[in-house]
C-alpha cells in the first residue's frame, strides 16, 4: 500500500498522509469508552506513537491520527467523507484495503469511496491484503500468535519483533542483588502474550542493548500476589518500549511549584528548538504560568515565520542576564550540551538550582541536577506535546504546526489529536 501511494503522490507532487483512527483513551489503559462489536475493545498491538515512528520510517511526510470520539463515530459515510477527507485533510487521492470501513455502523465501503472519488475527479485505489503462509495478515492472526505465546511466528507475519509498552515501577532489588538487574512493567498499554519466558533485547538509553529474558506472568519464586512482566538483565535506565525514561511525576509537580519560566535552547536553532520552545510556552501560559523564551542568538531569518507573534527573544537582541534572575525555573529544551548553549551557558551556570533540562539526545553534560529525557523520541516536540497532554492542554492548531517544524500552508478546521512529520 506504501508503495502505491508513494507513486501516486510523486507522480502528482503531492504530499503523502496517513490517517489513524485510534481510541486515544486505550493508550492510557482506560478503554471503558470505547467498545467494539463484542463489547470490548482489545489492547492495541503498539502504541499510537510508535506506529507513526514505523509509518513514517516508510517514508510518508506526515501522520495523523483521529480520536475516536462520539462524534467522529457518528458520522456517516457521506459526512466522513465530506468533513474528514475532503473539507478537512483535502484528499486528492485515496489508497485504501479492500476490505476498508468508514461511518457510522462501519456502513461504508471501499466501493462507495471510489464512487465518491471518481464522481469529484479524485483517484482512488484499493490494494490487497498481504497473504503469509496462505492466510491474510490481520490484527485478530497476530493476537491469536501471541495468545498462544507463538512470539516468533507474530514477528515474522509483523515483520519485526513484538515490543511491549509499559510503565517501569521499583521492585524488591532482588534481582540486583544477585547479579541479575530486572525491570518490572506495569500499566501495559499494549497486548500481553501469553504467560512464559521469551528471548528479547534490552536497550538502555545510552543506545546500548543486551539480549533479556522476558519473563510475563506471577512471580513465582516470591509469591507475588498479582502478575508481573520481567526483562532482565537491564544495566542502564530505560527499556525499548517501556515509558520509564522521563519521570512524568517529578516534572509535573516541578511545573506547578513553579511560575515564572524561562525557556532555552541551542545556538543556531532549528525547527525543532523553537517549536518546542513556543509549544511549551503555549502549555504554560494556558495553566497560568509566565513564560519568556531568551536564546543566547536571534532566529535565523529563515525561520521567523514561525514566530509571528514575536515572542522569542536573545541576549543578542538586549536581553540582560539580570533580567532573568526573577524566574523561578530555567528550562533547556533540544540540548544537553554546554557547548551548544553560547552565552545563555553563563545564565543557567549562575543559577544552576533552577536548571531543567528537556531533551531527546543521547549525550549530556553537566548542565543540571534534574533530567528530563527521552533518547527513543523522534524530537524534543514529541515530549513537549506529551507535556501537553499530561496538563490535559490541547495544542491550539497554530502551535501544532510550529511543533512540525513545517511552514502552515492552509487553515484546516479539523484539528488533529496527533501529528508527526519527518522535519521534526
Amino acid at each position: 500500500m506504501r508503495f502505491r501511494l508513494r507513486a501516486q503522490a510523486a507522480a502528482s507532487r503531492w504530499e503523502t498522509l496517513t490517517v489513524s483512527i485510534w481510541a486515544i483513551g486505550r493508550s492510557s489503559g482506560n478503554s471503558a469508552n470505547w467498545l467494539g462489536s463484542t463489547g470490548f475493545l482489545p489492547p492495541p498491538l503498539t502504541t499510537v506513537q510508535r506506529r507513526a515512528e514505523m509509518l513514517l520510517s516508510l517514508g510518508l511526510d506526515a501522520v495523523v491520527v483521529l480520536d475516536t470520539n462520539a462524534g467522529l463515530l457518528g458520522l456517516s459515510p457521506a459526512d466522513f467523507y465530506e468533513l474528514v477527507l475532503r473539507k478537512c485533510l483535502r484528499g486528492a487521492a485515496f489508497v485504501e484495503g479492500d476490505d476498508f470501513r468508514f461511518g457510522a455502523g462501519r456502513q461504508g465501503d471501499t466501493e462507495q469511496l471510489r464512487a465518491w472519488a471518481s464522481r469529484d475527479g479524485l483517484a482512488c485505489a484499493a490494494v490487497s491484503p498481504v497473504v503469509t503462509d496462505g492466510i491474510a495478515v490481520s490484527s485478530s492472526r497476530i493476537r491469536q500468535l501471541l495468545s498462544n505465546g507463538e512470539a516468533a511466528a507474530a514477528a515474522e507475519v509483523l515483520g519485526t519483533a513484538y515490543a511491549i509498552s509499559g510503565r517501569v515501577e521499583h521492585g524488591q532489588h532482588r534481582g540486583a542483588a544477585i547479579g541479575f538487574p530486572t525491570a518490572n512493567l506495569t500499566d501495559l498499554a499494549t497486548l500481553l502474550p501469553a504467560a512464559g519466558v521469551y528471548a528479547g533485547q534490552a536497550t538502555t538509553v545510552a543506545g546500548s542493548q543486551h539480549a533479556a529474558a522476558i519473563h510475563i506472568g506471577k512471580n513465582l519464586t516470591f509469591a507475588a500476589a498479582r502478575p508481573r512482566h520481567f526483562r532482565h538483565p537491564c544495566s542502564g535506565i530505560s527499556l525499548q518500549g517501556a515509558s520509564m525514561r522521563l519521570d512524568w511525576a517529578a516534572f509535573l509537580k516541578l511545573v506547578h511549584q513553579s511560575e515564572r519560566f524561562v525557556l532555552t535552547s541551542h545556538v543556531r536553532p532549528d525547527c525543532d528548538a523553537l517549536g518546542s520552545e513556543l509549544g511549551l510556552l503555549g502549555i504554560l501560559e494556558a495553566i497560568g504560568k509566565d513564560v519568556r523564551i531568551v536564546n543566547a542568538q536571534e532566529t535565523p531569518a529563515n525561520l521567523r515565520w514561525i514566530d509571528p507573534e514575536n515572542r522569542l527573544e536573545s541576549l543578542a537582541q538586549g536581553v540582560k542576564p539580570a533580567d532573568l534572575d526573577d524566574r523561578d525555573l530555567l528550562v533547556v529544551l533540544d540540548t544537553s550540551a554546554w557547548a551548544q548553549l553560547g552565552a545563555m551557558g553563563e545564565v543557567l551556570k549562575r543559577n544552576r538550582d533552577r536548571v531543567v533540562v528537556v531533551d531527546h539526545h543521547v549525550s549530556e553534560d553537566d548542565l543540571a541536577d534534574r533530567w528530563f529525557k527521552d533518547t527513543t523520541a523522534e524530537a524534543t516536540a514529541r515530549i513537549v506535546y506529551e507535556i501537553g497532554l499530561r496538563l490535559r492542554v490541547p495544542l491550539p492548531v497554530g502551535q501544532w504546526r510550529n511543533l512540525s517544524g513545517r511552514r502552515p500552508a492552509r487553515r484546516c478546521r479539523c484539528q488533529p489529536v496527533f501529528h508527526l512529520s519527518r522535519t521534526l
